[in-house]
């Protein structure tokens, strides 16, 4: 299955569509473990609750939080892969993006807030963000770019029969030919 979220095409509408199902999927799960881990806290303050329960529980919460990051990383990449496949370009191109963003992020990192702010909580680095501002723009513009018409060297151009499977990578119809239109001649 893993394989099948990296091959292929997708097209540039179900690729959003699949995206923002994935990111309003997070959101709801996101706002879920959030009221879980308030009423965890909101139970300790009012002593109704055992700490050690409490450190159970934001034991839990951080193992729930890892899980769900990997659930959603592997389609989410598999999806922009199979993106950069419809524009023509290969996975290296993405993992050569996504490690330049990492590794800008490393060098130039969010610190944290110098005397007078509120403690523990992150600054916004504007060095941070001006220097992943043109990997994220790049990334972006790939996105967007139309596919290539007709077959590729990543496979044909490529519909799916649902944005689930889009998500999953579950095999893909072919479109016929009538539907493919040839690019413009210049």
């Amino acid at each position: 299955m893993i394989k099948q979220m990296f091959s292929g095409r997708i097209g540039i509408k179900q690729y959003w569509l699949s995206a923002i199902l994935l990111i309003l999927a997070v959101i709801g799960v996101l706002f879920l473990f959030t009221l879980l881990a308030s009423v965890s806290i909101l139970g300790f303050w009012t002593g109704s609750m055992n700490p050690g329960i409490l450190i159970a529980g934001f034991g839990v919460f951080a193992i729930v939080g890892l899980l769900i990051s990997l659930s959603v990383a592997l389609p989410s990449w598999g999806l922009a892969v199979r993106r950069y496949h419809d524009v023509g370009l290969s996975v290296w191109v993405f993992v050569g993006l996504s490690i330049a963003s990492f590794i800008l992020s490393l060098v130039f990192p969010i610190t944290p807030h110098d005397a007078g702010a509120v403690q523990g909580m992150p600054e916004f680095s504007l060095v941070n963000f001006f220097i992943n501002l043109p990997v994220f723009i790049v990334s972006l513009a790939i996105l967007l770019w139309p596919g290539t018409k007709g077959d590729n060297k990543f496979g044909p151009q490529t519909k799916y029969s649902s944005v689930w499977n889009a998500i999953k990578g579950k095999k893909p119809e072919s479109l016929p030919a009538a539907e493919i239109t040839p690019a413009p001649s210049v």
